[in-house]
């Protein structure tokens, strides 16, 4: 008993950084293996200073630069950086998007602690810079926690209506029930899942999607078994039109872009939605 008490005090202690395992040290350098990644320092007002990657729509082929057919702010999830997730999604920089990566506060070489309310600060940031910098169409894709904080951090900001389509890759629906399903998958702290899970802040997705009104695209895998798909399904089901849904069979968790078809879907998307002139 006095085990079990101890996990339940470290548990509700811990909490507040519940969702966030960021790490500081860079994994991948782009540069080395020739592709021309460009390091952009960003300052949210509340003065905590951002770190992320630019990375223009690139030719692997020639091994050059390409006029771009937009812009992607790239939200990664819950752990690492943007250095490990950056893989993942550069094969639009190939298919002829610029990426801007953000590391939010606390992860990489961004300044301050990571909290859900903080990175919603740190999206409209990057959002406000990609506004001043760049010309042509502005998206936004978030995976898992970047989804849901894509989704409540974009209805949040007065730039929404610039923004030209959302893709919201295993995102869940809301972080009480995300904490529920993982705290009580523990048996010992199953009778606590409730009590527990309300001490974890929630930015409320769900809310968020039904009030936006910008098009979104949901994707997952159907074997996800870190966000399982339900979450995307309820997204999906009760978010504002104009929306789409892609449920890629196979896959673990954000591993839906392996699928060439998903990737397909993604960038059919990105066209059919895209607002500035070709």
């Amino acid at each position: 008993m006095k085990i079990l008490l101890f996990c339940l005090s470290f548990l509700l202690s811990g909490c507040s950084t519940f969702l966030f395992y960021p790490t500081r040290e860079y994994v991948t350098d782009l540069t080395a293996v020739g592709i021309p990644a460009k390091s952009v320092a960003l300052e949210t007002p509340d003065d905590i200073r951002l770190s992320a990657w630019f990375l223009p729509a690139f030719d692997p082929k020639t091994k050059t630069e390409m006029p771009a057919k937009g812009t992607i702010l790239f939200l990664h999830g819950n752990a690492e950086n943007i250095s490990t997730h950056i893989l993942g999604v550069l094969w639009l920089s190939f298919e002829g998007y610029n990426i801007l990566a953000l590391d939010y506060r606390g992860f990489g070489h961004s300044q301050g602690s990571p909290s859900l309310g903080g990175a919603e600060t740190d999206i409209q940031t990057a959002l406000r810079w990609l506004f001043e910098n760049q010309t042509g169409d502005v998206f936004v894709l978030g995976q898992s926690i970047g989804g849901a904080l894509a989704l409540s951090a974009v209805d949040k900001s007065p730039d929404k209506d610039k923004i030209s389509a959302l893709i919201i890759d295993s995102a869940f629906s809301s972080t009480h029930k995300i904490a529920r399903e993982k705290i009580g998958s523990l048996w010992m702290f199953w009778a606590f899942q409730y009590p527990i899970s309300w001490t974890v802040a929630e930015n409320n997705p769900l809310k968020h999607a039904k009030r936006l009104t910008l098009p979104k695209l949901f994707i997952t895998t159907k074997t996800d078994n870190i966000v399982p798909p339900p979450h995307t399904l309820r997204l999906y089901e009760q978010a504002a039109e104009p929306k789409k849904l892609v449920l890629v069979p196979d896959g673990k968790h954000i591993q839906a872009f392996k699928d060439p078809t998903a990737r397909l879907a993604v960038l059919d998307f990105l066209e059919q939605y895209a607002k500035a002139p070709n």
